[in-house]
């Protein structure tokens, strides 16, 4: 988890230092002590609204970047006849030949481990707090739904700026001053395209997406640890269980603990020359994500397994990683991604295999609690009465009250010097967030009114399954 927000924190300073020229370690450093602040002091209710008001302007502002991007090139026509006229119709496939890139990279062999990595990740609990935050299935179905449908949008709209800034900036993008200029492509093209003022708001929804991320990690590490880890040990050793008032001094210290670790692992990554940025990420799921995570996929997919079983997935899934760590250090061929992954994913699948035939051999008690598992994974959630005192409209107007100011602000950036048509845009950008405000605190005041208090009270954003974590 830290890695890969240190990976993250990294990105956004390539990305500020090409836009403002900031040197990459102050950046790390005012990013990741911004977070590691508001991390430790809000909690998770603090990481979800601040991730939901900038959700709203990022989504906005890519997607009028896209269409920018579009206008630009002149269409899909236009961007396609360019591509032509380049000779780029090999860069621009969507699977490449082998040979064609280094380590045989987008290749179909190369797209189907990645998939398969992404899979594994994305079922890790520590991926899964928007749908364990949920009040119960319904909302958790419907925030599956809108992730699907967000990114599927999405993955359209953020990869066609850099397709066309390779089109029409490719000499500006390669005489960016860092290690892979190439990762800096949506960022010139940001800046060739979007109105006089936006590149600022942009670059703020970025920071807070970053710091999203980063303070995800933060809080959904030091909830295992307080949560999951001291319990158990305190339990064994015979220890009283903490008050409510101790763990939460307890997370603030491991918050601050972790997120210097994170710093500090992003400071070594901005100055290592091994790796860019794209290969780090892939390396880190890989060599860590992949073993750590298949074991948690195999235990959803199938309900009867050896009581060892997380540890036999594991290992074996470790001993490729491990094995082509140890013949890099040694002077060996590197292995390429999709070799470690492919490797990962036989050892691993071979040893679900070897749990699942030896399901019989495992304890009536361990059965017993495989049984417990699954009859409480697919028991629906009861939030009325397991929990009660619902805090949705007061959530809601909060928001909805943060997005409203923030869309006001936005429409100060028509007093920027731009031409008619880009005022236009700044507007229907502030407009649309604006609107969402509205809408929000709307819902908010109209459910606080139309919905009998419980007289049950629950702070906001701690759902059941968060206390459960």
């Amino acid at each position: 988890g830290p890695f890969s927000a240190a990976v993250q924190l990294w990105a956004l300073a390539i990305f500020v230092s090409t836009v403002f020229g900031f040197p990459l370690g102050l950046t790390i450093l005012a990013v990741g002590g911004i977070t590691i602040f508001y991390s430790a002091s809000g909690g998770s209710w603090a990481v979800i609204a601040t991730d939901f008001v900038q959700a709203i302007v990022l989504y906005g502002i890519t997607l009028l970047a896209g269409f920018l991007a579009w206008q630009a090139v002149g269409g899909f026509s236009g961007f396609f006849a360019q591509i032509e006229t380049q000779g780029l119709e090999r860069t621009f496939s969507f699977f490449k030949e082998a040979g064609q890139y280094p380590s045989n990279r987008y290749t179909w062999g190369w797209a189907a481990v990645i998939f398969m990595m992404q899979l594994i990740g994305q079922v890790q609990l520590t991926s899964a707090t928007r749908y364990l935050s949920a009040k119960d299935g319904r909302e958790a179905s419907r925030a599956a739904w809108l992730a699907f449908g967000l990114m599927a949008v999405g993955s359209a709209v953020w990869f066609f700026p850099p397709m066309v800034a390779r089109l029409l900036f490719a000499e500006e993008v390669m005489a960016m001053p860092i290690q892979d200029p190439a990762t800096a492509a949506y960022a010139v093209a940001a800046q060739n395209l979007l109105p006089n003022g936006l590149m600022g708001v942009l670059i703020a929804a970025m920071f807070a997406a970053t710091m999203s991320s980063m303070d995800s990690g933060l809080a959904g590490q030091t909830s295992i640890i307080v949560r999951n880890i001291i319990p158990r040990v305190r339990e064994r050793l015979g220890m009283q269980e903490m008050s409510d008032k101790v763990q939460l001094r307890l997370c603030r210290w491991i918050s601050i603990t972790i997120g210097i670790l994170i710093i500090l692992a992003a400071l070594l990554l901005a100055k290592q020359t091994r790796f860019v940025l794209f290969d780090a990420f892939l390396t880190l799921a890989s060599v860590i994500g992949a073993p750590l995570g298949l074991p948690l996929l195999a235990g959803l997919l199938l309900r009867r397994l050896h009581s060892w079983s997380y540890f036999l997935i594991f290992f074996a899934s470790a001993i490729p990683s491990a094995y082509s760590i140890l013949v890099e250090a040694t002077g060996g061929a590197a292995w390429t991604v999709q070799e470690r992954g492919g490797w990962v994913l036989i050892w691993g699948g071979s040893a679900t295999l070897l749990s699942w035939l030896l399901r019989q051999r495992a304890s009536a008690k361990h059965q017993a609690r495989e049984m417990a598992f699954f009859n409480q994974l697919f028991t629906p959630v009861d939030f009325e009465a397991e929990i009660g005192g619902a805090r949705d409209h007061e959530q809601a107007r909060l928001l909805g009250r943060s997005a409203t100011a923030m869309g006001a602000l936005l429409f100060g950036f028509l007093w920027v010097p731009n031409e008619p048509a880009a005022r236009w845009q700044i507007a229907a950008l502030a407009a649309t967030v604006l609107s969402l405000g509205i809408l929000l605190w709307w819902y908010g005041r109209k459910r606080h009114e139309d919905t009998p208090s419980s007289g049950k009270s629950a702070a906001p954003g701690l759902e059941p399954a968060t206390r459960d974590s």
